[in-house]
């Protein structure tokens, strides 16, 4: 555990103290650490967990070669430097919703990959995902990022957009399929007046995937998640009753929606 105070100063940095560490399994606290040097946990090839809560950037080959890293936890951060996470073989599923930015070889041999959700980011690296040849699927959530080279080379994602609004996004992005979410016009066009007056915006779109129906809005250039019918109750100001009705009114028009 990393502490937030260290002889009464903040702890912002470890330098590169742990490199090629074969002991730590597992890195958590650091509410003071903003940022992860570049190839600051390289080679640690038994760390398993990371949780840093405030951190905003992992840096180049931060967690490079850590065979049996699994697990990662960092709400917060919006840059993944090139190489960050290269050849993480225990890494099966990530979600970031806060990055944007996604560097050159940032998952590139992290064999078992399935999953990546990326609500927030508008810029992927050459490379990104190469050779994750388990990858099932992307989700974006925010206009196409540029196209880059090899992105998925020996990977077979489907991409998802889960903001129908997102613009830039074709049949197909860097070579993979692209599945788009279905807005609210689609599914049912009084329940989407009725949210967009709940919400008094025209920006409000609601998804349906795995059984559960979530709002969005467009918050500051960013969709966030106002309601998810798999929360025990209603986020962002919304009344759980409304929310359960909507849930309930278009329960059996599931299947018009991706997912």
């Amino acid at each position: 555990m990393i502490p937030d105070m260290l002889d009464g100063l903040p702890v912002t940095g470890f330098g590169g103290i742990f490199y090629y560490n074969m002991d730590i399994t597992s890195i958590g606290g650091g509410a003071n650490i903003k940022a992860v040097g570049n190839y600051a946990f390289a080679g640690c090839t038994v760390l398993n967990s990371v949780s840093l809560p405030a951190c905003t950037t992992v840096g180049d080959g931060a967690f490079s070669d850590c065979w049996n890293l699994s697990t990662v936890s960092l709400p917060a951060c919006t840059t993944v430097g090139e190489s960050a996470f290269r050849s993480c073989e225990g890494l099966s599923s990530v979600s970031l919703p806060a990055c944007t930015t996604v560097g050159d070889g940032a998952f590139q041999y992290c064999e078992v990959l399935s999953s990546v959700s990326l609500p927030a980011c508008t810029t992927v690296g050459d490379f990104a995902f190469y050779t994750c040849e388990a990858l099932n699927s992307v989700t974006f959530g925010q206009n196409a990022p540029a196209q880059a080279a090899n992105v998925f080379e020996y990977s077979t994602p489907t991409i998802y957009v889960s903001n129908p609004h997102a613009t830039g996004w074709g049949d197909t992005w860097n070579g993979r399929p692209v599945v788009r979410a279905a807005s609210m016009t689609d599914i049912d066009v009084a329940t989407n007046a009725l949210i967009q007056t709940y919400l008094l915006s025209s920006n409000a779109w609601m998804t349906i995937s795995n059984q559960t129906l979530t709002i969005w809005r467009t918050i500051d250039g960013v969709s966030t998640s106002l309601w998810s019918s798999a929360e025990s109750e209603g986020g962002g100001g919304i009344d759980p009753a409304f929310t359960n009705a909507v849930w309930l009114a278009l329960a059996d028009k599931a299947d018009r929606a991706w997912g």
